[in-house]
């Protein structure tokens, strides 16, 4: 996978973006299992969306590693239920539900279901590393057209409120490679959310997932996101005096 995901490009110029009000020039056609959340949900009918770079630091030193856009929103469905929808442009679309099980001013327990669906470009140069019948390379193509990977993974989200406007998350959990050949492995990650407006929050996070691909490597994958906030059930630090702080729900 490491080989695989590292390698990936995208033909033709960098695509234009709007995310949450900021437009901005996106460049990438990768997976990222990055979560992006906290264990805690939205509020029933309340939008948050945001904007991610990822990259990945593969098994093999000598592939390449090329940024991925990532775009997210999640909405309120119900008390303690919210969906999301990840784009990475333009090649990979993820769905998942998550549900808040546990919530406490100190620590909060979430389960998280998501459901990917990806198609890899693999380029010529790389081809000689890729020795696998799921791959064809036509000699009078540049690129090497690969594969449909389809994923779903099952993740428990337990978020650390380490002081007023930040959260530790750690994920540990499974996943299914639903397309052949068939994997079911594990996952691990940890980020951290800084709310640093009632608007505005940053989220780094890393994920490792071993053997996601035919190539059976291993991979860390890490990035950054920008998002709104909405209604995240935090404390508003700039307007505590009209909300209580961290509300328990």
């Amino acid at each position: 996978m490491a080989s695989l995901r590292a390698s990936i490009v995208c033909p033709g110029p960098p695509l234009r973006v709007v995310a949450v009000g900021l437009a901005a020039l996106v460049a990438g056609c990768s997976y990222s299992p990055n979560h992006y959340t906290t264990p805690r949900t939205l509020d029933p009918g309340t939008f948050q969306g945001g904007i991610a770079i990822d990259a990945i630091a593969a098994a093999d030193p000598n592939v390449r590693h090329i940024p991925t856009s990532t775009l997210h929103g999640r909405v309120g469905i119900v008390r303690r239920v919210d969906l999301g929808l990840t784009l990475n442009v333009p090649f990979s679309a993820s769905l998942s539900a998550k549900t808040l099980i546990f919530t406490s001013r100190l620590v909060d327990v979430a389960s998280f279901a998501r459901f990917n669906v990806t198609w890899w470009w693999v380029p010529r140069i790389d081809y000689a590393r890729l020795l696998h019948p799921v791959f064809r390379c036509p000699t009078e193509e540049r690129y090497c057209v690969g594969e449909w990977l389809a994923l779903g993974d099952l993740t428990a989200l337990v978020g650390f409120n380490l002081a007023r406007d930040v959260t530790l998350v750690v994920s540990p959990g499974v996943f299914l490679r639903a397309t052949d050949p068939y994997h079911l492995g594990y996952r691990a990650g940890v980020g951290v959310q800084w709310r640093v407006s009632d608007d505005i929050a940053i989220y780094p996070e890393l994920t490792y997932m071993p053997d996601i691909s035919p190539l059976n490597s291993r991979a860390v994958f890490y990035g950054v996101a920008v998002q709104g906030r909405g209604h995240d059930g935090y404390a508003k630090t700039r307007s505590s005096a009209k909300r209580p702080p961290d509300p328990v729900r």
